[in-house]
């Protein structure tokens, strides 16, 4: 890292960038102050931070995208307060290597930052948040590894990785107003079908599954393109994810959120690499199996009661008009006599 690219700064000491570089990464916001305005008075034509740009690794950013990739909420800040940041520079910038800085906020759990850049992200065109797009450049865990590019919107990323702040952060802004379609909880991703209920799954963390559960009316019973539910979601992805939680989120799932166990329990069993979680599976859903036969054998004895009842009903009834029959007949013989 730490190499300039400006075109107005083509001369600067590369000591100097370095030492730019590493104040903003350790948040020392007075020195990079001091520097640009130091740059200012040096540089015949000042210093332009939409063109100053750093390599970070994988990608080429400007200061302010360098901000926003480390989380550097106080120096964005006051970089876009008193200097002036182009956001249709920024996005763009981000864009060449697949990405957009809601994108990297939420994947990285930036909360306040992102609390921060939302309301300035909204002048974008939000189709940017629809394009393919790979996270290689981030070093995160891939969502979804049949796809070497996702389509996730950042809210979606944002529960993959269990960032609950990031999430509340964009539904309380949201709050009081319609939330944009790509900020919904229950947009289905175009590629896998999955929202973020389905996709919280797949990232195996607890909190966040509960959380979207119990706070944002997450749709846990849609179904993803591959016709795969929530926990089937979760086991496929927790056999190359670490998940601590397994049984914990396999019993919340079933017994809280009341996932159908029934659909397609072969695979389920089959995905299945926990054997604790196997078992509970196994029990639970031969403990159901006994219940509906249970209740399948009462109806049926309940039915053939019923049915008896009735025969027994139309028997007394035969038996009482024969003999009131009987009766009448003794009758008017007593009366001829």
């Amino acid at each position: 890292m730490g190499c300039c690219e400006s075109k107005n700064l083509s001369n600067r000491d590369r000591h100097d960038v370095k030492r730019l570089e590493e104040a903003i990464m350790f948040g020392d916001n007075k020195r990079v102050i001091h520097f640009l305005n130091r740059m200012s008075e040096i540089s015949p034509t000042g210093i332009d931070i939409n063109d100053f740009t750093f390599y970070s690794g994988k990608i080429t950013l400007n200061i302010p995208g360098f901000c926003i990739l480390h989380g550097k909420h106080e120096l964005f800040q006051e970089l876009y307060e008193n200097y002036f940041i182009s956001i249709h520079k920024l996005e763009e910038n981000f864009g060449k290597y697949g990405l957009s800085a809601l994108t990297i906020l939420c994947s990285k759990g930036y909360y306040d930052l992102l609390k921060y850049y939302l309301p300035l992200s909204l002048s974008i065109d939000p189709s940017i948040y629809l394009n393919s797009y790979s996270l290689s450049a981030l070093n995160l865990p891939l969502p979804n590894e049949k796809y070497e590019k996702i389509t996730y919107t950042p809210i979606q990323l944002a529960c993959f990785y269990g960032h609950i702040n990031c999430v509340k952060t964009i539904l309380d802004y949201f709050h009081d107003s319609d939330i944009p379609w790509w900020m919904s909880i229950n947009y289905p991703d175009t590629t896998t079908g999955e929202n973020c209920a389905l996709i919280s799954c797949r990232g195996g963390n607890f909190p966040i599954i509960k959380y979207l559960y119990t706070h944002c009316d997450a749709d846990y019973k849609q179904l993803s393109a591959t016709n795969e539910n929530a926990l089937q979601l979760f086991l496929s992805s927790s056999k190359s994810h670490k998940t601590p939680d397994i049984l914990k989120i396999v019993w919340y799932l079933l017994d809280m959120v009341k996932i159908d166990l029934n659909h397609n329990i072969e695979k389920t069993l089959s995905i299945c690499q926990n054997k604790e979680a196997y078992n509970y599976i196994k029990s639970k859903h031969q403990a159901e199996t006994q219940i509906f036969f249970d209740k399948l054998s009462s109806e049926k004895t309940r039915i053939s009661q019923s049915s008896l009842s009735l025969n027994s009903i139309f028997f007394n009834t035969s038996s009482i008009s024969s003999f009131h029959c009987g009766e009448i007949s003794d009758s008017d013989s007593f009366l001829r006599n």
